[in-house]
């Protein structure tokens, strides 16, 4: 019997062009999120990897996802596909590239502007860029080498993709604002927008050997990456999106990151205590609405929702409402927690009842789910969002017991102006793992909480 097709958002005449342009910026964004993990990886302090070892991971990188972008396209466009994502990938690194172009000026300081930069700036940045497109262009060869569909998928598909990767791109910026706060490593750049004087984008890598200033500047460029990869979301949504619906998510998606980075700017020189726990609570939260939002224009769901036979299919639409309301409750006392100190300690009592509760919610909803895998079509879908949250809620209780011992030894530690660096200890590196960790496993909790609150609470049309 073959498989039932439903009139979903998704469908519609392909254009060749269309859908070349949004997969490779699909792909090439990819590959940019990866690699900047990697380079974050890379250039730790206490790393600092030759680059001559860095380089050509970055590219063996960027390679790989591109391959496997690719060979979900057709033979035929995987070339072209390639050298595009590549170019892509490489324009959105340039974010990234400027700490390598400068250098420090004979007193040890950053130069402002542009002075800084290297001789041979501009050639370089020239040949980083078709370094970028030769490695896409060689991946998609790869990938021409290799089965797959032949079909086309089109540009409203491959936006589906796109929210994929702009949810996931928040995830390292949440956990390197995980890793600022626990290390305490907040004030460590003094001024905003700029670095010590200089421009953040040309602020020198030389000068990040002291762990706390690279943590907070790495967290800026982060930020940065997130609303340029958000910006082109909302691009991609304007013009090959027909619904007005994912318009609007794309928009406020936007409009959420811009509001998110001057807030996080501002505490830096206000240090309102305020700020800094309503900056921890929205990142969390933007991260957990790009999850919704890339579920609802994700293929499977298109079909759940136009499939006459879900209507009867009764999913846990209270349980997933209340226990993503208790998320949000629970994510505002963890933040008080971490900012707040031995101040925080009836949040912190409250963060651990509230933890049992959704323990329990958790799996109630997520077995109830689960369930549901045997429903026609739709099964692995309404599975999966079940298993996600089961799995993320029980690794967050084993993870807030340690964090809790974390807790304890760090809970009054204060966060040193750029001034006091020097004669300030560094925090224990487990406090700072374990709290960091904690912390970024809450934001997934909360992200496939959205997701099966997507799913359970969708309306099926009849």
């Amino acid at each position: 019997m073959s498989r039932p097709v439903y009139p979903v958002e998704t469908q519609g005449p392909t254009a060749l062009w269309p859908s070349r342009l949004a997969a490779s910026v699909t792909i090439g964004f990819a590959a940019t999120v990866a690699m900047w993990v990697v380079w974050f990886l890379t250039n730790l302090p206490g790393v600092q990897l030759h680059a001559s070892v860095s380089g050509p991971a970055l590219l063996l990188t960027a390679g790989t996802l591109v391959l496997i972008g690719a060979v979900r396209l057709p033979r035929n466009d995987r070339l072209v596909v390639g050298a595009l994502a590549g170019l892509v990938a490489g324009l959105a690194n340039l974010l990234a590239l400027g700490s390598q172009l400068t250098a420090p000026t004979n007193a040890g300081a950053a130069a402002p502007g542009a002075e800084g930069l290297k001789p041979g700036a501009g050639l370089i940045v020239i040949g980083f860029l078709v370094t970028m497109c030769v490695t896409g262009l060689v991946a998609g060869f790869g990938a021409r080498s290799l089965g797959g569909n032949d079909a086309r998928r089109s540009a409203r598909d491959w936006y589906g993709t796109f929210a994929f990767v702009n949810a996931w791109a928040i995830l390292p910026l949440i956990a390197l604002g995980g890793l600022v706060t626990s290390a305490r490593a907040g004030f460590a750049v003094p001024d905003w927008p700029g670095t010590y004087g200089a421009n953040m984008l040309l602020y020198p890598l030389a000068l990040m050997s002291e762990p706390r200033i690279f943590l907070e500047h790495s967290h800026r460029l982060f930020g940065m990456m997130v609303g340029l990869t958000t910006t082109a979301g909302f691009v991609l949504a304007l013009c090959y999106s027909g619904s007005g619906r994912v318009k609007l998510g794309a928009l406020g998606l936007l409009l959420l990151v811009i509001a998110q980075g001057v807030v996080g700017g501002f505490w830096t020189q206000d240090k309102a205590l305020w700020m800094v726990i309503a900056h921890g609570i929205a990142g969390q939260v933007f991260f957990a609405l790009a999850c919704a939002h890339a579920a609802s224009v994700s293929p499977g769901w298109l079909r759940w929702t136009a499939d006459p036979s879900a209507v009867g299919v009764a999913t846990p639409r209270k349980g997933a409402a209340v226990l993503l309301a208790l998320l949000v409750v629970q994510l505002t006392m963890g933040a008080m927690v971490r900012h707040m100190g031995s101040r925080g300690a009836h949040a912190l009592y409250t963060h651990i009842a509230l933890a049992m509760v959704i323990l329990v919610l958790a799996s109630i909803v997520g077995v109830k789910m689960l369930r549901l895998k045997s429903t026609p079509v739709h099964g692995k879908g309404l599975r999966l969002a079940g298993h996600n949250v089961t799995m993320a809620v029980g690794l967050q209780v084993l993870l807030g017991g340690v964090a809790l011992v974390a807790w304890v030894q760090t809970k009054d530690a204060v966060a040193p102006l750029a001034a006091q660096l020097g004669e300030t200890p560094m925090m224990k590196p487990w406090t700072v793992l374990v709290r960091t960790a904690h912390q970024a496993n809450g934001a997934l909790v909360l992200g496939s909480s959205a997701v099966l609150a997507m799913w359970a609470l969708a309306r099926r049309r009849a």
